[in-house]
């Protein structure tokens, strides 16, 4: 379908430099939502740690959350088109089409990692929650997945059906602009 891509190594052609390019973007996005970053390796190593509790919000569409998932524990909060407008132009909180899951809802020992498909729409999300759950009292970090579900691949990590949890060999890439960075190892 409509932005699904999948690459295999041999089919990413100067791979270096499209991962240049891919961290400059996605670098650009953290600047611009000032959410606090994980890597995927770090991510990783959280979700392999049977003593570690970790909450992944997926803040994609419902197109891309169906298609394939880091985890199929991932809970989808999908942002609003007009609220990333007018997170964007104003600073805004971001408003979303989905249930936003209360603080006390979450583990209080659980890390909370939200990812999206480069960085910017879970960037936007963790700075919003971050706002309305740590009001009156900054108990809860909040994570950006740095690159998004993206850099989890290209990384060589998994990629699941949310419905079956068989594994998937691609990713929905939300439009051609991001596809072009999919490249696995």
């Amino acid at each position: 379908g409509a932005g699904v891509w999948s690459k295999t190594p041999q089919e990413c052609l100067k791979r270096e430099d499209v991962l240049a390019e891919y961290e400059k973007m996605c670098d650009g996005y953290d600047k611009m939502t000032a959410a606090k970053q994980v890597t995927v390796e770090t991510l990783k190593s959280w979700l392999d740690d049977p003593n570690s509790k970790v909450v992944l919000l997926d803040t994609r569409t419902p197109a891309e959350y169906e298609h394939a998932v880091i985890s199929r524990d991932a809970k989808l909060l999908e942002p609003s088109g007009a609220g990333m407008a007018l997170t964007m132009a104003s600073g805004r909180a971001l408003t979303f089409n989905t249930a936003v899951p209360s603080k006390s809802s979450i583990d209080p020992e659980a890390k909370v990692v939200a990812y999206c498909t480069a960085g910017l729409r879970s960037g936007f999300a963790c700075t919003s929650l971050d706002r309305s759950w740590n009001a009156e009292v900054k108990d809860r970090e909040l994570y950006s997945l740095h690159g998004g579900i993206i850099a989890w691949v290209n990384a060589g990590y998994p990629v699941y059906d949310p419905a079956t949890g068989e594994e998937r060999h691609e990713v929905h890439a939300y439009a051609h602009k991001w596809g072009k960075f999919v490249c696995p190892t």
